[in-house]
Formats: structure tokens, C-alpha cells, sequence
């Protein structure tokens, strides 16, 4: 499931005087379950929402074991057409398999 999990108010001086401000909307962004063609439309039609809603930022909450592999590669380039920098947290059993899989390598 994917869900547009929450929005947030972000600003900041880009300036030490205080003249140049920066402000946008951050959009977090969950994705639950393996990735398949629906998570990709999912994914696709928040980072459009975000797109139009001018959004400076994209956090992806990840938690899935993993999926179709042209589909995680379709959603790779989805996030790197973004206007906006996408960042991935990945989490849950899937997460921790691959780390504990990585050390054993």
C-alpha cells in the first residue's frame, strides 16, 4: 500500500542576513508491500502530486521485501526524473534481511 503519509512546512534563510528565504513543502510518502505495476502508478501519481503541490523535497518510506525487477527499475527512474530530491528511507523485515545478508558477504 502506498500512502501520501504527511505534508510539512519547510523554510529556511539560504542567506546569513536574513534577505534570501527559501520555502516549499516536504511530502513523505509510504510505500508498504512488494513492488509491483500498482506501487509504481502509486509512486508515479504522488511524486506528480508533489510535482503541481511545488514540493522541495520527497521522503520515501520503504518497507517491502522486495518485487518485480523491472518495475523497482521503472520506479528508480520515476524518482530520478523527479524536480525534487527523493530521499529513501528503507525499513521493516526486508531492510534488516539486507543488512544482515551484507555482512555475511
Amino acid at each position: 500500500m502506498l500512502t501520501l503519509f504527511a505534508t510539512l512546512a519547510v523554510s529556511g534563510s539560504l542567506a546569513g542576513d536574513g534577505e534570501a528565504q527559501s520555502e516549499g513543502v516536504a511530502y513523505s510518502v509510504e510505500v508498504e508491500g512488494g513492488i509491483d505495476t500498482l506501487r509504481r502508478r502509486e509512486l508515479e501519481r504522488a511524486l506528480e502530486e508533489a510535482a503541481e503541490k511545488r514540493a522541495r523535497l520527497v521522503i520515501l518510506r520503504l518497507d517491502t521485501p522486495g518485487g518485480e525487477t523491472e518495475t523497482t527499475r521503472e520506479m528508480i527512474s520515476a524518482m530520478l526524473a523527479a524536480p525534487f530530491p527523493v530521499v529513501v528511507w528503507r525499513q521493516g523485515p526486508g531492510a534488516a534481511h539486507r543488512r544482515t545478508r551484507d555482512r555475511e558477504l
